[in-house]
């Protein structure tokens, strides 16, 4: 049962490359998803996302969270959509590659090797 980023990390903990471990976030978040406009000066932990769901400010947050966690570097990347509006997304990254995560979906880049 995940009540706590710790739980994420723990069924996430064999993961090998950082690829594999968004993957494995990914597929944790998806289980307890719920979208739900959330006033982005409020934070909320995994088991308020859990009960309540959380908008894209949250679910990015998570993402960087548990990045961070497993010693990957992460990046909020927030873009404007309309006046007032914007939507926010994490980028995990680290010397083999990145990855995007935008609430249920990732998007995961390896860098070339350049010989």
């Amino acid at each position: 049962m995940i009540t706590d980023t710790k739980d994420i990390i723990y069924n996430c903990a064999d993961t090998i490359n950082i690829f594999d471990s968004v993957k494995c976030f990914n597929y944790e978040i998806k289980k307890i998803y719920k979208y739900n406009l959330t006033d982005d000066n409020i934070t909320l932990n995994v088991s308020q996302l859990k009960e309540r769901g959380g908008d894209c400010k949250n679910w990015a947050t998570l993402y960087e969270l548990l990045g961070q966690k497993k010693g990957y570097n992460t990046k909020a990347i927030i873009i404007p959509i309309d006046k007032g509006s914007s939507h926010r997304f994490a980028v995990i990254y680290n010397d083999e590659g990145y990855c995007i995560a935008d609430q249920k979906r990732i998007f995961c880049v390896e860098y070339e090797q350049i010989n």
